[in-house]
């Protein structure tokens, strides 16, 4: 769960999910005020209140909510291929660093087999048992040991570096352990007549193209019935009586004589 390109998988499985609850929720309805018919003395005729909602995203509702959840589906099934190809990927990193740990050790034996060797050549030498060309070809094979030996450490460290990458571990995390040597294989390999059958089964990607299908069919009949309309909008004005421009006059003008 420390692995970064996880994490935004399953971010994108979030924003899937909140997709759905908005799809379920529906469209928000427009509230527009306005105000006309300023009389004479500042007065206005008419304050009207206008609610306005989509009745076409109120008919597509539930078929937009389904594709909705088959898009929320496809993501569950990609964060599913991201954990299980992390999981296959570290699992194949932990073999690879363990194995170089062992043959970074295997190495470091030989080396020390190898300067015995050299030592007791040296002593040979000095009692003219052993002829100079011979034991500069044990000091020779001494230093491509000591070489191969410096190569295989960095290898370790290396797969190492990636096993750490690989779960998300950084700075003072890194300081784990890896066994010295690999774990000795199964005895016999289990027999299973379906693997082929079960494979096909249970595989996420061919699960994931299924959905996406349904998805292309479900939208295209969604489009085929909105195409010719592409929006129609169901307006509520309630309108309050308006006021009497002569009546409120007449209040102002003083009888004729």
């Amino acid at each position: 769960m420390n692995n970064r390109g996880l994490q935004a998988a399953f971010a994108d499985l979030g924003f899937a999910a909140a997709d759905v609850w908005e799809t379920g929720l529906g469209p928000n309805p427009a509230l527009g005020l306005g105000i006309s018919g300023i009389g004479e003395v500042g007065i206005a005729d008419t304050f009207e209140a206008v609610n306005v909602g989509s009745l076409l995203d109120l008919a597509t509702r539930k078929q937009r909510g389904a594709l909705a959840m088959i898009d929320f589906q496809i993501a569950k099934l990609e964060v599913l291929a991201a954990t299980l190809a992390l999981a296959w990927e570290t699992r194949l990193a932990w073999i690879d660093a363990v194995a170089a740990f062992e043959a970074a050790a295997l190495v470091g034996r030989a080396q020390g087999t190898a300067d015995a060797a050299s030592e007791l050549a040296a002593e040979l030498g000095r009692t003219g048992a052993l002829s100079v060309s011979d034991q500069a070809r044990e000091y020779a094979f001494t230093a491509a040991l000591g070489a191969e030996r410096a190569g295989a450490r960095l290898e370790a460290r290396l797969a190492k570096e990636k096993l750490a990458r690989l779960m998300g571990l950084s700075g003072p995390e890194v300081t784990f352990y890896v066994p010295d040597r690999l774990p000795a294989p199964p005895g016999r390999r289990p027999g299973r007549a379906n693997v082929e059958r079960m494979a096909l089964e249970h595989r996420v990607d061919i699960a994931a193209g299924r959905l996406a299908l349904d998805r292309v069919a479900r939208e295209y009949r969604l489009d085929g019935q909105t195409r010719m309309i592409s929006d129609i909008a169901l307006a509520a004005r309630p309108r309050p009586p308006r006021c009497s421009r002569s009546g409120s006059r007449s209040r102002f003008m003083t009888p004729p004589r």
